[in-house]
């Protein structure tokens, strides 16, 4: 069951998933959706550095390029699901703003299979950290 918007997410997030009724993902996920997410994390005056950032897509793309290698996503699994105690450690040291973590258990919540995860949120969230880049040089 999914959970409600959590503060500062856009409206409607992740409503009904990733993927449109014709199963292509929602091309708000990679424009209108990525941006506001990239202006939340980056509006934190404590923000999240563009290195630390980095980190966890790349965190991301190393279960995604496990899968490049014929590992099943059953095996990909708890090091996606990983992320969620990486981040809540680094928001717990201010390390990373609360809405970075919002952000990030928001998708765990949403990748059930191994479309919704590399189709979805790996896509979403290359978005994310391509506009954050361009907003915030730090």
């Amino acid at each position: 069951m999914q959970q409600p918007n959590r503060p500062g997410l856009p409206h409607g997030y992740l409503s009904g998933g990733y993927f449109n009724a014709d199963g292509y993902l929602k091309s708000e996920l990679l424009v209108d959706h990525a941006r506001e997410i990239a202006r939340l994390i980056g509006r934190d005056p404590g923000g999240i550095k563009n290195a630390q950032l980095r980190r966890f897509y790349d965190h991301v793309r190393a279960a995604d390029m496990r899968m490049n290698y014929d590992a099943p996503f059953e095996a990909v699994q708890p090091s996606i699901l990983e992320l969620s105690a990486f981040v809540a450690e680094a928001a717990g040291k201010r390390k990373v703003p609360e809405g970075f973590r919002h952000f990030i258990d928001k998708n765990l919540e949403n990748i059930w299979d191994a479309k919704s995860f590399r189709q979805g949120f790996v896509k979403h969230f290359q978005a994310v950290v391509g506009f954050y880049s361009s907003f915030y040089k730090n």
